[in-house]
């Protein structure tokens, strides 16, 4: 398990690398920071170095800290893009400074882990870099079916894979290599990586439609509003003839109803499930440890969310 203390390492490298003689920079990425979040990131790096055998985590709290950054920086983008108000139930970096400066503060707060990473293994910032050109990918695959209802589930996996599961499979990936891991454990853990990333993103999506806004720290539906479909979504539109108006009506209660009378809920509990399974077979290579015991419960809490 990573302890508090282990997390307040990241915590400290986040805010050192963010630190900026403009003070707005320095301000608002503080803020960003300090809407916190489980940080699940920075501890599926840490996690999979323990994982191989990695003990001491001093070379591993940088890369931790820049996904954890490269992170935050696509979160700030993707509320510019949605106009969001609220993420964690606080007002997003757009809503306090304005789009202008809010692109700004996201590409510095991008930049900075490039700092994090310059000296690192050419592997690290390779990985980084893939996932990079992946989320921009998933954005704008995802910007160009906005409001789709005739998007395939193929392509709404796609979208997953780019702009999320990637960087969970990166995560495990640099831990495990910055550990000193075999090619044969890094890639189970790769695998893994992936898995729960897709899992870990078809439970938001459905949280979505049916969380509770304190929970979410956001409005209920706010991403189908936006045009965003999940997989219930999707599932739902192909089984029942009113389901584009009703998904549409912002009628929570009506939603929640088709979600439920079309199995488009437990189609996607489903296939969230079916992912968890496969990101936890994908350890089965692996030497017990407290670290893998844990990386198996992170990929139940994936699906376990909101009940």
């Amino acid at each position: 398990m990573i302890t508090a203390d282990e997390l307040h390492l990241v915590e400290e490298a986040l805010l050192g690398a963010v630190a900026s003689d403009v003070d707005l920079l320095a301000r608002a990425s503080e803020y960003i920071i300090a809407s916190g979040g489980k940080r699940v990131r920075p501890q599926l790096v840490m996690l999979a170095y323990r994982a191989v055998g990695g003990r001491d985590l001093t070379p591993v709290v940088p890369v931790a800290a820049a996904v954890e950054l490269l992170h935050t920086a696509s979160l700030i983008h993707d509320d510019i893009n949605d106009r969001s108000d609220l993420r964690r139930g606080r007002a997003t970096i757009n809503a306090r400074w304005g789009n202008s400066l809010a692109l700004l503060i996201g590409d510095f707060v991008f930049v900075r882990l490039l700092n994090l990473i310059a000296d690192l293994d050419p592997r690290v910032i390779r990985v980084i870099a893939q996932c990079c050109t992946g989320i921009v990918e998933g954005e704008t695959l995802q910007m160009l079916h906005l409001g789709d209802t005739e998007l395939t589930e193929e392509t709404y996996l796609r979208i997953v894979e780019l702009k999320t599961a990637l960087l969970f499979s990166a995560c495990v990936e640099l831990g495990a290599a910055v550990g000193g891991g075999t090619e044969v454990q890094i890639a189970a853990l790769k695998e893994y990586g992936l898995s729960l990333g897709y899992a870990f993103q078809i439970r938001d999506d459905t949280l979505d439609l049916i969380g509770e806004p304190d929970e979410l720290g956001k409005p209920v539906s706010s991403d189908l509003g936006q045009g965003k479909m999940s997989l219930a979504a999707i599932y739902a539109l192909k089984r029942s003839e009113g389901a584009k108006e009703i998904l549409f009506s912002e009628d929570a209660q009506q939603v929640n109803q088709l979600l439920a009378e079309t199995g488009a809920l437990d189609y996607a509990a489903t296939k969230a499930q079916e992912c968890v399974e496969k990101a936890k077979r994908a350890l089965f290579s692996l030497r017990g440890s407290q670290a893998k015991s844990e990386l198996i419960r992170l990929a139940d809490f994936a699906v376990l969310r909101g009940k």
